[in-house]
């Protein structure tokens, strides 16, 4: 009896495709072999709120597109991202129904892109967001308040369960820089007890956190109760709070909140403070004055500028409180508006408190500087930003001049002119009618004597050239 050695050949032909069907379809067979996976980015979801409406991103941060998902110090190859929304959670919902999927894996945690606008990873330490699963309508797991840059590693049972939904909300603290992704999320078919995640996607590059050693508040200098002035910059404050995420939570000194010199509207500030607005309550900066015997707080105001990030949209009112009573509003402050002057009676104060709000349009972009914000014991601007003058250089002592011959005696000291407008015989650079007859048969002399040196050359020549023949 024969074999039908075409069968096996049709066997792997069949089981080819079948596997080739199986990846098209999204599904993928683990590195052991004992179980399939689905990467949740290979879904389409089934119902879908963001920020921008249903709007999520695949292997990719939403705030910078082309930038690998990056959270927990770790970049990711894999993974969805999306922002929550004002209106409430936001949330991808996924049907799983007769897929045999018992695990749901990712890892989540905001992302570092969405500190783009406020200085990066700096900008949104410590802010936070929180991430949920649901099964069929009901929670069944959740990360708690994640603060930048923590993450939480979700390996949920979902098994029986026929839809799926990722949630994302605020974190307690605004949606404002909440973009939040998903590392490596997966549907898998192995048991939550027996899954390892897949030797495929263990793709994340770890990077190692910068060690960061506080930056020490100033004290105020001993001597600061006998200076003409002092800048705000370089004292300390009695307390300070800005937007938690941009730089912990304290105004910055002489620079921008992303480490960058400090413009307003194209002009430079060598010292100043920059304030990032918050949502709910007003930013604010206070100053002990008590003692110091300065009269003027003086400063001028805007919005900074940035190279890296788009602050163009901000808007702010800076108002000035001393001893708990407002002396001062600004006007509406914005990327546009150029440096504009303030000047704060403090004279016998004990408490001056710097207050800015977001303007009254949300807070992103909002960056107020105070460029060159002194306490002065002068009143007048003029004084207070007085150009100091410039030490005078010594001038050197003058060479000494040459002896010059005395003049003889009757020469006239100033030679008198010619007849025809020219200088006197007796005038530096002029020429008497001696000197130019001198001068013309000297210049008669020299043809001559030119003239019998080349025709005695000539005569030589001549005569060799004839001996010759």
């Amino acid at each position: 009896m024969k074999h039908n050695r075409s069968l096996p050949a049709i066997a792997v032909l069949l089981a080819v495709v079948m596997i080739a069907g199986s990846l098209s379809a999204g599904i993928r067979v683990s590195a052991a072999g004992s179980g399939t996976y689905t990467l949740a980015e290979d879904m389409e979801p089934v119902d879908a709120f963001t920020i921008d409406g249903s709007q999520y991103w695949i292997g990719e941060t939403g705030m910078t597109p082309g930038t690998p998902i990056h959270i927990g110090n770790s970049d990711y190859t894999h993974g969805i991202s999306f922002h929550p929304a004002s209106e409430g959670p936001a949330y991808l919902t996924y049907n799983v129904e007769g897929r045999g999927f018992k695990t749901f894996y990712a890892v989540v945690g905001k992302d570092r892109a969405s500190g783009r606008d406020v200085g990066g990873d700096r900008g949104i330490k410590g802010s936070k967001i929180s991430a949920e699963v649901w099964a069929d309508g009901v929670k069944i797991a959740e990360s708690g308040n994640l603060p930048y840059p923590e993450t939480y590693t979700f390996k949920v049972n979902i098994q029986d369960a026929k839809e799926v939904k990722l949630v994302v909300t605020d974190g307690g603290d605004s949606i404002y820089c909440d973009t939040t992704s998903w590392g490596n999320a997966l549907f898998s078919q192995e048991s939550a007890d027996e899954f390892t995640v897949p030797a495929a996607i263990e793709n994340a590059t770890v990077t190692e956190a910068p060690t960061e050693e506080p930056t020490p508040a100033p004290t105020n200098p001993p001597d600061i109760s006998e200076r003409e002035k002092v800048y705000l910059s370089d004292i300390a404050w009695k307390a300070a709070e800005i937007y938690p995420a941009a730089n912990g939570g304290v105004p910055t000194r002489d620079g921008n909140l992303a480490d960058e010199e400090l413009w307003i509207c194209g002009e430079f500030f060598e010292k100043g403070v920059c304030m990032h607005a918050q949502a709910g309550s007003n930013s604010y900066l206070e100053v002990d004055l008590d003692g110091l015997g300065f009269n003027t707080f003086a400063a001028y105001v805007g919005t900074a500028e940035s190279d890296q990030y788009d602050v163009t949209m901000a808007s702010v009112h800076f108002i000035f409180i001393v001893d708990g009573k407002e002396k001062l509003r600004t006007d509406l402050l914005k990327a546009d508006t150029e440096p504009t002057l303030v000047t704060v009676d403090i004279a016998g104060a004990k408490l001056l408190r710097i207050e800015m709000d977001n303007g009254g349009d949300g807070i992103s972009g909002d960056w107020g500087a105070l460029g060159n914000a002194v306490l002065a014991r002068a009143t007048d601007v003029k004084d207070i930003y007085a150009t100091p003058a410039p030490t005078a250089t010594p001038e050197p002592t003058p060479t000494k001049a040459p002896t010059e011959e005395p003049q003889k005696t009757g020469q006239a000291a100033t030679p008198a002119a010619s007849e025809n407008g020219g200088a006197g015989d007796n005038t530096p650079g002029g020429s008497s009618e001696t000197d130019k007859k001198k001068s013309n048969t000297g210049l008669i002399i020299g043809i001559a004597v030119g003239a019998a040196a080349a025709a005695a050359v000539i005569a030589v020549i001549a005569l060799r050239a004839k001996k010759r023949k």
